[in-house]
């Protein structure tokens, strides 16, 4: 049994703190650290048995390296004096007695700069969110290897794709092969523990080259591939985010290498270009045993796909001195928690007898000490964990869980965990587009204020002024901002309760591809938004004017006739346009209605959208965001900037995917637009302007269970309430409060009920008595309509939207029937809102929905494959009421409301409920919606060649 500590942490030392102090503070090397605890181990028999009290053999299940539970052990003081300084110091133990076993010896792990301050975070005790990156290189690269074979070595140069199928064809070396499903890596192949093949690496602390051993080697999906070129000739083709080693050991980015001088067989080199080759395929990775987890690839050194040991420490030295709790961890697939209790179970089996807690279980998927903690497994859905409360919680990965298993383990774990005194949670995960993780990051990232007077007293016993000059700040507070007579603490934690540590962008200096450094924050912002360059480059939506004029083959031509005229004019030649580095190809024209700007210079003007790139001082800069004086780059050098006029929505257009991304507009140089595998309803820019309500400002009601209240009713406000009803049991029924009394409209109330159609007409009329008895629109389209119950059998007091049906007028139905064109004629009105900053989003799910909320090929909206549309579906109903075309002037005032608004920036509150019909006919012309289409709303065509 581990004996409890009593000595008070502040002066308490242990013996590597006395000898390190007799070596004059010098770092201590392995070898003199092992020295030290074989003088003070326990006594052994002769048979290698550790020795208990009562000169027993200790094991556990005829292992001799563990303990089994109660043992009961005769300590040393020297022991007893170590157990209480582990059980202090996180960091002493870490240092001291955390070794990682490998075929190549023991080796404690020193870590990184970033590992390093993800421990100080994790020590805090605070809810933490990290990054961790991925890498991988071409199918053609390199490796040295060396097998083992009948005792002797075989060293021989492989590409890393052969190795890969070598391994996984040759069934004799019985290797296990698994799939993995919504991951960058989708296949992996576990190597025999008998298979004896290491690849060459390097001690970077020692400067010598090392045969580590390979664990597994990795199959990605296919990815874009990079190629640098460094001064010594070595080469590598790699993805963007495919790890490097610096020569002062710092990590980067394949993509951001220009200009950094790196690690390879032949000594250091700088990196002299970075080329993308503008192709996708396959690529492959190990993980090795290494603790640097580095490896050669093409004799560049590469930093490979293991995760680090940083959280399997620290969730063992939890487990091991805190009793009775319970430890989870959980991965997108159980693999990957097992993996981290794997690397849990090598570090403990390393440590001495003494230290270790005894063992109740010791079995695959979990671990029981006598100290009552549990270490358990799970993959992540509604059943993570049944009949337990976590207290430390780690999850790997979490960008990919799937959104809707992440709800399911959300609510299945955090609410249990919320109620306990002593817990944490630790999420991890690389970025995959904006999902729930961007959410949560961007939630960490508004870190949380407090404004106080000069004498306030922080923990630490200093004054709030006191520490503002001494920068003598708490482990809680990042810092402090002093403004007049006031101080502004700025604190770790997020506005969701997260502290957020990010590895590696923020340690080294990042590079454009024409060598200028890139800001920090925008490479960061990159990072968390990147599922590839789809959002940035597509959703910023790069485009110009019917006029503007392009170089198609030396061919001068409007790209407005380009898009009417391409059968004709360029159907059967090769379609390149002429860029920087001459005429390059493309494959289509996007045509879009957006707002735009006459953009004047010296040498011409532009019509661009606001969100068209320009190339200003070797940077990308927005159109809107230009300035009187901008300097612009040109085909024929330079052009500044005269005036900038905004003048509306226009018809705007853009050539798509140019090679090299790039191409002459009107002689300036611009940037082009990429059609990824999405094209959401509303830009990616304008969704990220778009900040919904925190989790704490939510208003919690009972009486309402599982609607979230963003804003209680107000007697003076007139509100319309929007209901979608679920087609099956896959969907869930949208609700929304919107207060439409003026503009702009605002989310006042949300929900997904998941409730059966008996109770749903209840919870309906008590929320919309609840809001003045507010107007209630309700999707008809099923036999079963919601709205006739709330009429007929509530007897609702409120307004019920009625539909007039075409050519039976004393025949109207209640609920509004969405057709093709009716949702057309909503879905447009919402866009142009939303655009226009004239309806308010509070809801961070409704927010998430529209990011995956994209149009389909046939040139209708729904929800991306594996998302669901039930919120933005149900908010789109709030333009019902206002969609009597029979009556188009009453709209065309609705929308003349919104430029004016736009235009004359008007500030006081204009009533619109004048605009409210209160039926709507579905009697709607085609020629009615295409002659108005472009007043209201949007048209984006797309002509591929």
């Amino acid at each position: 049994m581990t004996p409890t500590n009593t000595t008070d942490n502040k002066i308490l030392t242990g013996l590597f703190d006395d000898l390190k102090e007799a070596n004059n503070g010098e770092p201590l090397f392995d070898e003199l650290k092992d020295k030290l605890l074989q003088k003070i181990d326990t006594p052994k028999n002769q048979e290698g048995y550790y020795l208990d009290a009562f000169d027993n053999p200790i094991s556990f299940s005829g292992i001799r390296q563990l303990k089994r539970a109660y043992t009961q052990m005769k300590y040393t003081n020297e022991q007893k004096r170590e157990i209480a300084k582990c059980q202090n110091d996180y960091f002493y133990f870490r240092e001291n007695y955390c070794k990682i076993v490998t075929k190549n010896g023991i080796g404690r792990p020193e870590p990184r700069d970033y590992q390093l301050r993800l421990e100080r975070a994790l020590v805090t005790g605070d809810d933490i969110i990290a990054f961790w990156p991925r890498q991988c290189v071409s199918e053609n690269t390199i490796l040295e290897i060396t097998e083992i074979k009948e005792n002797k070595k075989i060293s021989k140069f492989i590409t890393i794709k052969e190795l890969y199928t070598q391994n996984k064809k040759n069934k004799k070396l019985n290797n296990f092969i698994y799939k993995r499903k919504n991951e960058k890596i989708i296949e992996s192949i576990k190597l025999n523990k008998n298979s004896s093949i290491f690849v060459t690496s390097k001690d970077v602390n020692k400067n010598t080259n090392i045969d580590v051993e390979i664990l597994e080697i990795h199959k990605t999906k296919k990815l874009k591939k990079y190629k640098i070129i460094l001064e010594n000739g070595l080469t590598l083709e790699g993805a963007e985010d495919h790890l490097l080693i610096t020569k002062d050991n710092k990590e980067i980015n394949l993509i951001n290498s220009l200009g950094e001088i790196l690690i390879t067989k032949k000594g250091y080199s700088k990196v002299i270009e970075v080329i993308d080759l503008n192709t996708y395929e396959n690529m492959y990775d190990l993980s090795v045993s290494n603790i640097d987890e580095v490896y050669f690839t093409n004799g560049i050194l590469s930093h490979n796909s293991g995760k680090s040991v940083t959280v399997s420490v620290y969730l063992l030295w939890k487990a091991m001195f805190i009793p009775n709790i319970n430890v989870g961890i959980a991965g997108n697939v159980h693999k990957l928690a097992l993996e981290v209790l794997d690397k849990i179970k090598k570090i403990y089996i390393q440590l001495p007898i003494w230290l270790q807690p005894g063992l109740e279980s010791w079995n695959k998927g979990t671990i029981e000490f006598d100290n009552g903690t549990k270490i358990l497994t799970s993959a992540t859905s509604g059943d993570s964990f049944r009949g337990f409360s976590i207290n430390l919680l780690f999850v790997d990965e979490v960008a990919f869980i799937h959104h809707n298993l992440w709800e399911e383990f959300s609510d299945a774990v955090f609410p249990a965990q919320d109620a306990l005194a002593n817990k944490q949670t630790i999420l991890t995960s690389t970025a995959k587009g904006m999902n729930h993780w961007y959410f949560m990051v961007q939630g960490a990232k508004k870190n949380t204020k407090r404004t106080v007077q000069k004498d306030y007293i922080l923990d630490n016993k200093l004054t709030v002024q006191e520490a503002y000059e001494s920068k003598d700040f708490t482990y809680d507070i990042k810092d402090i901002v002093k403004e007049n007579d006031l101080y502004t603490i700025i604190y770790h934690k997020g506005e969701n309760g997260y502290r957020l540590e990010e590895a590696l962008w923020t340690e080294v200096p990042r590079w454009n591809r024409d060598g200028t450094k890139k800001d920090t924050e925008v490479f960061k912002q990159e990072q968390i938004e990147k599922n590839g360059v789809l959002y940035f480059q597509q959703n910023f939506g790069n485009c110009v004017g019917y006029d503007t004029i392009v170089d198609i083959e030396k061919s001068k031509i409007k790209i407005g006739d380009l898009f009417l005229y391409k059968e004709k004019k360029i159907k059967n030649k090769k379609n390149k346009v002429l860029t920087p580095k001459g005429y390059k190809t493309f494959n289509g024209i996007a045509k879009y209605n957006k707002k735009s700007y006459k953009i004047e210079t010296n040498l011409n003007s532009i019509i661009t959208a606001g969100y068209h790139r320009f190339v200003v001082d070797n940077k990308e800069v927005f159109a809107k965001d230009l300035k009187i004086g901008s300097v612009l780059q040109t085909n024929k050098g330079y052009c500044v900037v005269e005036n900038i006029e905004y003048i509306g929505y226009k018809d705007v257009y853009d050539l798509c995917n140019v090679e090299g991304s790039v191409y002459y507009t009107n002689n300036i140089l611009s940037h082009n637009t990429f059609l990824g595998s999405s094209d959401t309803l509303i830009e990616g820019s304008i969704l990220k302007e778009i900040t919904p309500m925190s989790d704490n400002d939510i208003i919690r009601d009972t009486v309402f269970k599982g609607i979230k209240i963003f804003e209680e009713p107000r007697k003076d406000r007139a509100y319309i309430m929007t209901v979608d009803p679920k087609v099956d049991g896959n969907d869930k029924v949208g609700v929304h409060i919107i207060d439409v009394t003026s503009l702009p409209f605002k989310q006042v109330a949300s929900a997904k009920l998941s409730d059966t159609y008996l109770l749903i007409p209840q919870k309906i009329y008590d929320l919309g008595e609840y809001y003045n008895n507010c107007m209630i629109v309700v999707e008809n389209n099923m036999d079963m309509n919601i709205a006739d119950t709330l009429y007929y059998q509530y007897e609702y007091e409120g307004e019920i939207f009625k539909e007039k049906l075409k050519k039976k007028a004393n025949n109207n139905r209640f609920g509004v029937r969405t057709t093709k064109r009716t949702k057309k004629f909503m879905i447009s009105t919402f866009k142009r809102f939303i655009e226009e900053g004239s309806l308010i989003i509070n809801d961070k799910d409704t927010l998430e929905e529209l990011f995956h909320f994209e149009r389909k090929p046939n040139n209708t909206y729904s929800a991306e494959e594996g998302y669901t549309d039930d919120l933005v579906m149900s908010l789109i109903l709030v333009f019902a009421p206002f969609m009597n075309v029979k009556d188009w002037s009453d709209f065309k005032g609705f929308v003349d409301l919104l430029e004016n608004k736009k235009i004359q920036e008007e500030n006081e509150e204009r009533e619109i409920i004048e605009f409210l019909d209160m039926g709507f006919s579905t009697e709607m012309s085609d020629d009615v919606i295409e002659d108005n289409s472009n007043s209201f709303g949007f048209d984006m065509e797309y002509n591929q060649f």
